[in-house]
């Protein structure tokens, strides 16, 4: 083992890889604790990645209600290419999927949203409620959205702020 995962995770990574690809799987030349840490770090990775995607695409997906006059085709493209890059991200990682049925991570996920289009829209963060008013079929799919349900004083702030 001559590069230390605690000194440089970049060129452990590369070590390590050359390593397995040549069948030297010596204990004494794998640092195999360091390398499941590593394969649980990708997998965790991945599932932010994909967080951070849906949590882009479904603010997308409000400011298309909260903001008519922001539409265009441009934006309508912009959705779809999210979508496609969400499908092609599940496609190469298809147990990714089970993060779309996680009740937590897709929380997260509507918090990211929440607040990325609170941010954006003035709309205060609380308005959004506490779970996404959308399906993931139709979050995933081709369908875009005309309205959102708000309580009746979110409501009134959103009127104020689209007047």
């Amino acid at each position: 083992m001559a590069i230390r995962y605690e000194r440089d995770v970049l060129a452990w990574s590369a070590e390590h890889a050359h390593f397995l690809r040549g069948g030297r799987l010596d204990p004494v030349e794998i640092d195999t604790g360091a390398g499941a840490d590593e394969a649980e770090e990708l997998g965790e990775a991945e599932q932010r990645e994909l967080a951070t995607r849906v949590a882009v695409l479904v603010a997308r997906l409000l400011k298309w209600v909260l903001l008519p006059e922001w539409r265009s085709p441009g934006c309508e493209r912009i959705i779809t290419e999210l979508r496609e890059g969400i499908a092609r991200r599940l496609a190469r990682a298809p147990s990714l999927r089970a993060c779309l049925d996680d009740p937590e991570w897709w929380h997260g996920a509507w918090s990211d949203a929440r607040q990325a289009t609170s941010v954006e829209t003035g709309v205060a963060f609380d308005a959004f409620g506490e779970t996404c008013p959308w399906s993931v079929d139709q979050v995933l799919g081709p369908w875009l959205p005309s309205s959102i349900r708000f309580s009746p004083a979110a409501q009134d702030q959103v009127d104020r702020g689209n007047d």
